[in-house]
């Protein structure tokens, strides 16, 4: 996770290797120790309203992608937007 200083927007790689303590962590298990993060970087930043995170998810097959985005829909709606961002990135705004 890297932060702008200057505006505090924030760019959280989620690829596996670059996740803090995924080490050792099954091909299985991957999908669920991202979203996990990623559902973690998101809850810790919900009071900051304003600020804007970038998930790089990668291209890959969509699946990272696509759970992102049906989590975003489904439980964050009311405390974030997002947009597809360039290939691979998903941009989240904080309500």
């Amino acid at each position: 996770t890297q932060e702008n200083p200057s505006s505090g927007d924030l760019t959280v790689d989620l690829h596996i290797e670059r996740i803090p303590g995924s080490e050792g962590i099954p091909e299985w298990a991957a999908l669920d120790f991202q979203l996990n993060y990623f559902r973690q970087v998101l809850r810790k930043n919900l009071k900051h309203r304003g600020r804007r995170i970038v998930f790089i998810h990668g291209v890959g097959d969509g699946t990272l992608a696509s759970a992102i985005r049906k989590e975003l829909d489904e439980v964050f709606a009311l405390s974030c937007t997002y947009t597809p961002g360039p290939m691979g990135v998903t941009n989240v705004t904080i309500r």
